[in-house]
């Protein structure tokens, strides 16, 4: 079984546990406190439970406001509509109509478990209605409770550690070109590290996410961001092999080549700003423009390849760049946090 594997096992081990912890709880407190269909508040905590920490306060809210929906519309149509299955037909139709129509599509499900209740019932007084209500409230404020408890904290730092084995795979990976260029030695396969790579990269750009999702802090978006780089920069590389694979036998051109890019692998890392990087590229295609022209075939197309490999280049930079200028608050944050560590 492959470490990945291991670490998804776990991570449904731990959310199975929470929602059946969660539910029995629900039920446990419904009935306690002698509600009328205690069981729904432990499906209502498992309905909400599916969701991340930022998810779970929003469909909660949301429980909330259209469980009066579902009420005012059980109280003006079901107990005048003697069939049950037309009435709990109109009743389905109209709460499912108001929820997607005010964006609240989650909140069907429990809504339908009420209108249930209400038909078999056919009780329409204060007091069954809060119990309606109650079973609400005990089911949302249980997940709310649990999903507080999710270890963002240690997500956080097993990204930070992905940042890190991203930075240098990727330096390593680029020092690996170069060397391939200048035809010396090179201890791994090239494109399949860049390969390997940007699997893991799919990988990191998952918890990212469910961090971003769990998570209340201000560079929650960060992670997904500079994980969504590198794998852009990725794909540039791994698109480069065949053209870096003929550029090597063209000696002049792979000096060249193999000259920028060891500049380029000494600001690789993460907040290094490559606007200096770009500018020296933009000096080199001034220079290739003033040489004299290729005299024959073969030398004009080495210079479009060699042009095309440093225009691909420039793209991996202002992917960069691009992400810089959009995270920049957000690493400054990242930044303040440590220096208080």
């Amino acid at each position: 079984m492959t470490a990945k594997l291991k670490i998804k096992l776990f991570e449904i081990f731990i959310q199975a546990a929470k929602i059946s912890i969660g539910s029995s709880v629900a039920i446990v407190v419904a009935t306690e406190l002698q509600l009328q269909f205690a069981t729904s508040a432990g499906i209502i905590t498992l309905l909400t439970l599916l969701t991340t920490k930022i998810e779970t306060l929003r469909l909660s809210l949301y429980r909330l406001i259209s469980v009066g929906m579902s009420i005012l519309i059980s109280f003006l149509f079901i107990q005048y509509i003697f069939s049950e299955w037309i009435a709990f037909g109109v009743y389905i139709f109209l709460v499912v109509f108001f929820s997607n129509w005010n964006g609240w599509g989650a909140t069907v499900s429990v809504n339908a478990v009420i209108g249930t209740h209400f038909l078999a019932m056919q009780d329409y007084s204060m007091e069954f209605i809060l119990n309606e209500i109650s079973l609400v409230v005990i089911g949302v404020s249980i997940a709310i409770l649990l999903n507080a408890f999710t270890p963002n904290n240690k997500l956080e730092n097993k990204i930070l550690h992905n940042i890190e084995y991203t930075e240098k795979s990727l330096h390593a990976s680029i020092d690996g070109i170069i060397k391939f260029i200048l035809k010396e030695e090179v201890e791994f396969n090239i494109w399949d590290k860049i390969v390997e790579l940007e699997s893991h990269i799919e990988h990191f750009i998952e918890q990212s996410y469910e961090f971003q999702n769990n998570s209340f802090k201000k560079h929650k978006t960060y992670y997904v961001h500079y994980f969504e780089m590198r794998s852009s920069q990725c794909k540039v590389l791994h698109n480069l092999h065949y053209e870096i694979k003929e550029i090597k036998e063209m000696s002049n051109h792979a000096t060249v080549l193999s000259g920028y890019l060891k500049y380029l692998n000494q600001f690789i890392y993460e907040m290094i700003d490559p606007d200096e990087q770009i500018d020296v590229l933009e000096v080199m295609f001034e220079q290739m423009k003033k040489e004299e022209l290729p005299t024959t075939h073969s030398e004009f197309e080495a210079r479009v390849k060699l042009f095309h490999i440093l225009m691909d280049i420039e793209e991996l930079l202002v992917f960069k760049r691009r992400f810089i200028k959009e995270t920049q608050n957000e690493w400054t944050h990242i930044n303040a946090l440590n220096k208080v560590k």
